[in-house]
């Protein structure tokens, strides 16, 4: 304890940056010098359920205020509040720079535009639920430059701010040259169109965009997207639900797309309509594809999939799920561990329950190759993660 009583707190950040909050706890308790160097972690993220507490609090305790100066994410995604309580919260935290809300409705345009304003170093912008105008990203590029994350969901966008939405929010947006994250998802049809007004002519001003995840958009919209952008340093790519397109028509968009952005090492087509033709054009773009997600797409063919894993060298996790191509089809497999391979159910094609093929990881992909090196039956090192299917969700 003498010892740890000499340590200037530098040494002690170095320490405690690392270990697990729980354990932060503890490192609070042992004398004063680690107090002080744990408390900024402790206070890093703010996970708020009742914001009348939290707003009594801060303006009660005096020292609890202070320590509002270490939080730099704040997650209201299952707290309900009022516009006040919202603009109050984000006033108290200066140094804010990730702010995450799912409140629903409850949050209206009038109080959100005001939010920039009060957090200019915001990196990462969550809202799903909310309800937003041209004011609100207006003020978002006036006042928030360094933003790298933007993630709008279920957001209303009524049919007289649609109108104004075109003329002035673009110039806004291009002041966020910074950003690296764009989401954009489950709109309605009055969203989609003022979306496609705004963003995808004007979207290629956002160089530094390395993911983009796009979910049920409208077939305007994502046509104009894939005809316009270019994103020289995209890796990640989310476009699900696509539907309206033809299949070749779909099938020549995303050639063009892919063409144009060959770094692309993640890629999601889930639920849009894919044949194997598209499988020809993402073989022939990607050479560095690591993982791709074709779920539900049932005109997808075994002799599709084989082709394309012959040909994709980097491949290690592939998704088929509900694809309903039948593990029959690649006896091969069975000699290794099928249980998270496939799935037993009847499609629509056959009565008979059979087993299905949903993620292939990389020995099953190896497998199928048959590679001469030896595979291992529980080599899932360089599968994807879990956690990094959701990058468009939380940062």
């Amino acid at each position: 304890m003498t010892v740890l009583g000499i340590l200037p707190i530098e040494v002690i950040t170095l320490i405690v940056r690392d270990v697990s909050r729980r354990d932060l706890y503890q490192c609070a308790l042992v004398n004063q010098s680690f107090h002080t160097a744990t408390t900024p972690f402790l206070w890093q993220t703010l996970r708020i359920h009742d914001a009348t507490t939290l707003l009594r609090c801060f303006s009660v305790h005096t020292r609890l205020a202070m320590v509002a100066t270490h939080v730099r994410t704040i997650d209201l995604q299952h707290c309900h509040m009022t516009n006040d309580q919202l603009l109050s919260i984000v006033a108290c935290i200066p140094q804010l720079k990730r702010l995450f809300l799912s409140s629903g409705t409850s949050i209206n345009d009038s109080s959100f535009r005001l939010i920039p304003s009060h957090c200019p170093q915001l990196e990462s912008l969550s809202l799903a639920g909310g309800s937003i105008t041209r004011h609100s990203l207006e003020a978002l590029g006036q006042h928030c430059h360094g933003l790298r994350h933007l993630h709008l969901r279920s957001c209303l966008i009524s049919t007289s701010a649609t109108m104004a939405f075109s003329s002035s929010v673009p110039a806004a947006l291009a002041q966020c040259t910074k950003l690296e994250k764009l989401a954009l998802g489950d709109f309605d049809s009055g969203g989609w169109l003022a979306l496609e007004e705004v963003m995808a002519a004007d979207v290629s001003c956002f160089v530094a965009l390395t993911h983009v995840a796009l979910w049920r958009g409208s077939a305007n919209f994502i046509h104009r997207l894939l005809t316009t952008a270019q994103w020289p340093r995209l890796t990640h790519v989310r476009l699900d639900h696509v539907h309206g397109l033809r299949h070749h028509h779909m099938n020549q968009l995303l050639a063009r797309f892919l063409q144009t952005h060959p770094h692309i090492t993640w890629l999601e087509l889930s639920n849009s309509q894919l044949t194997d033709e598209v499988l020809e054009t993402i073989m022939e773009a990607l050479p560095t594809l690591v993982y791709l997600d074709v779920s539900h797409n049932r005109a997808i063919t075994q002799a599709g999939v084989r082709r394309f894993l012959l040909q994709c060298p980097l491949l290690t996790t592939f998704d088929l799920t509900s694809c309903d191509v039948p593990l029959a089809t690649f006896p091969e497999l069975m000699a290794i561990n099928i249980t998270t391979l496939c799935t037993r159910r009847t499609s629509s094609a056959n009565r008979r329950p059979m087993l299905y093929l949903t993620k292939l990881n990389k020995t099953a992909i190896k497998t199928i190759r048959r590679d001469d090196d030896d595979v291992c039956q529980h080599d899932n090192d360089d599968d994807a993660k879990d956690s990094d299917i959701r990058w468009w969700v939380t940062d």
